[in-house]
């Protein structure tokens, strides 16, 4: 009892710290904010690569900086979204399969370079969901689908799950626990859909349901990559939920998936 009021307190002071900065910083201090956010997930990345020693880890660090202030002269947009979806498509692979697909991201190098692709595109991926026409609602729309989808599943699987969904990669994760968290976010998907697109409502939803679909393999890939690396937590700087990282596991897959929904739709 005591870890779950750690964990709901954290929680909603993260929340609240997250929905304050959307509403009071414009886009280009959102873009700033969000990469800071993702340099400490790069941290607890290098981390689950097995990079152990403190200077490796602010190599990292650093060249996920470099990567994000350049990127956007080295790719258009677009184009690093659909590489970050393409990964993510390979990704379904990998954790369906796992452990077979342990020789795969067993090396160090490797690791690291699906955490380049994973945090950058995330961020291009968040950056143009703020910066579009009614970027605030479809941020705010964006990331209550996904962590709707997370709440909902902790706390139905909690009570009510008894099926294990993928027992190598994620122990604790049931099947009921995600069918009643991608149910629990498709109603707030349906109810705000309508009120945010006034139009191609079908398409939207749609859209909604890929991306709620796309936080659970986010947050099932990192679950993976803690196995492999044999730790419970990606870090320890959130009380009662582990590092930052554990926590935005299902944006890094969620945000290219929306955010190239958002182009294609063109509501941006």
């Amino acid at each position: 009892m005591e870890d779950l009021m750690t964990r709901t307190k954290t929680g909603g002071i993260l929340a609240a710290v997250v929905i304050l900065a959307v509403l009071v910083l414009p886009a280009y201090m959102f873009a700033l904010l969000s990469a800071g956010l993702l340099l400490v997930a790069a941290w607890e990345w290098a981390g689950l690569a097995n990079v152990t020693k403190m200077y490796g880890k602010a190599i990292y660090v650093g060249i996920m900086f470099l990567v994000f202030a350049f990127s956007s002269s080295m790719l258009p947009a677009y184009v690093a979204l659909i590489i970050g979806i393409l990964w993510w498509l390979m990704a379904i692979w990998l954790v369906g399969r796992y452990p077979k697909t342990f020789a795969g991201l067993d090396g160090v190098i490797t690791r690291l370079l699906i955490g380049a692709i994973v945090l950058t595109t995330c961020w291009i991926g968040l950056n143009i969901i703020r910066s579009a026409p009614y970027g605030l609602a479809l941020i705010f729309y964006f990331l209550l689908l996904v962590w709707i989808t997370d709440i909902a599943a902790y706390f139905i699987g909690s009570r009510y799950g008894t099926t294990k969904l993928l027992p190598e990669v994620s122990p604790n994760k049931t099947r009921q626990g995600v069918y009643g968290g991608v149910f629990a976010a498709l109603i707030y998907a349906a109810i705000f859909t309508p009120i945010l697109t006034q139009g191609n409502w079908f398409l939207m939803m749609i859209l909604a349901f890929i991306t709620i679909l796309a936080s659970v393999l986010g947050d099932l890939f990192e679950s993976m990559l803690k196995r492999l690396q044999g730790v419970k937590d990606s870090g320890n700087i959130l009380p009662g939920h582990g590092g930052l990282l554990d926590r935005i596991d299902g944006l890094l897959a969620a945000a290219p998936v929306f955010a190239l929904g958002i182009v294609l739709l063109q509501l941006n």
